[in-house]
């Protein structure tokens, strides 16, 4: 079976990267190494800070240096392009108008899955960012999905989790994760969505029942249209 290539634009951050690709193997049915899905991968932690820019605290932004990764990517001979970063999705259309080849989405890849499985509403665990540019919340909401989002202790708590421990290689505060989780459900939330791929990482998995995992939706995603035959 002739198998797409596959572009992943990383660095957001590098141990978000490295844990997609592993998704990317681990839901790839392979005998051989010749089963596996040609990867290309540019983790370039050099991408200047998505949120600071989305939040105003930056006027460098990261779209130019995004795009031309993809760009290379598309260049290298990718097929399928993605972005294991759901806050660099705020600049999801710049970087795809500037391809000939596909490029997923992990928006809407979420909605589709939330919709399979009859959910209404769903909590949101993410970046300041993420959050306050609402393009996980619109992308719900225009499919009937109200969106719960963290109060502004729980989003300061996931802030510090995100840069101070996970980004700077210190064991994240997992129990103060699955409490806020809590928080969301208690307040209507019927799942919670970890929208964060740095706090995917470091949940290491999708718990069933607990959260559903956008990285685990984009690996997904990604294994079956690099295997897919037009």
């Amino acid at each position: 079976m002739d198998k797409k290539k596959l572009g992943i634009i990383g660095g957001m951050g590098p141990l978000a990267t490295a844990y997609f690709y592993e998704k990317i193997i681990e839901r790839t049915e392979a005998a051989c190494d010749q089963d596996h899905i040609v990867t290309y991968i540019i983790s370039d932690p050099e991408i200047p800070k998505r949120v600071e820019y989305i939040l105003g605290e930056s006027e460098l932004s990261p779209c130019p240096h995004m795009s031309d990764i993809a760009v290379k990517l598309q260049g290298m001979g990718a097929d399928i392009i993605v972005m294991p970063c759901v806050t660099a999705h705020f600049f999801y259309k710049e970087i795809a108008e500037k391809l000939s080849v596909r490029m997923l989405n992990i928006l809407d890849e979420t909605t589709v899955v939330l919709k399979e499985k009859g959910l209404k509403s769903a909590g949101i665990l993410a970046t300041r960012a993420t959050v306050k540019s609402r393009i996980l919340q619109n992308a719900l909401e225009e499919s009937g999905i109200a969106s719960i989002v963290p109060d502004e202790d729980e989003a300061e708590e996931i802030s510090r989790i995100i840069f101070s421990e996970i980004k700077t290689g210190k064991k994240a505060d997992i129990e103060s994760l699955y409490r806020i989780m809590d928080s969301m459900k208690g307040r209507g939330a019927e799942t919670v969505l970890v929208a964060c791929t740095d706090l995917s990482a470091a949940l290491g998995g999708t718990v069933e029942g607990k959260f559903i995992d956008l990285l685990d939706i984009l690996a997904a995603a990604a294994v079956r249209e690099c295997l897919s035959v037009d």
